[in-house]
């Protein structure tokens, strides 16, 4: 799958007259082998620097590149830095996101909860939705248990 994968992102490279460096090849392998998953750039940066010499500047020029050929996706809500991860080819939308307020885990939801909003948007404003963000902040169960692990504090109840 993820040969097709490549390949498909080769062809939006190629087409935008751009070509599949050995650096970038390397980050979009890495982010397609954890593409449920988001890193920061200097994540990616320890990451991938461990398979090829790579510089922090070339990782931000490649991607602010794959951002705007939309082969990966920034995501910055309730970041401290931001975040990125890899496009689905067949997602017609970002990923929802569950962020942890105490322990700051995110987990993506990949189904596309909205349609049924996006459609009636459409039918009764004439407004077609191009893009959303779902994001639900809240506490894992077990960062609400009585001492939190993470944390080693206490979640106080109101």
């Amino acid at each position: 799958m993820q040969s097709e994968e490549l390949e498909s992102i080769l062809s939006i490279l190629n087409k935008s007259g751009l070509k599949m460096t050995l650096e970038r090849e390397v980050i979009i392998r890495f982010l397609l082998e954890h593409k449920d998953e988001h890193f920061s750039a200097s994540e990616i940066f320890n990451r991938v620097r461990e398979i090829r010499r790579i510089g922090i500047a070339t990782i931000y020029r490649n991607l602010d590149l794959l951002i705007e050929l939309h082969i990966i996706k920034k995501m910055t809500h309730d970041f401290p830095v931001p975040r990125y991860t890899i496009c689905e080819r067949d997602q017609k939308h970002g990923s929802h996101m569950l962020i942890c307020t105490r322990c700051k885990d995110v987990k993506l939801i990949k189904e596309d909860w909205l349609m049924e909003i996006e459609e009636r948007l459409q039918r009764e404003f004439g407004f077609k939705v191009m893009d959303h963000q779902l994001v639900f902040s809240g506490i894992y169960s077990d960062c609400q248990k009585e001492s939190c692990r993470i944390h080693g504090d206490r979640l106080t109840n109101r």
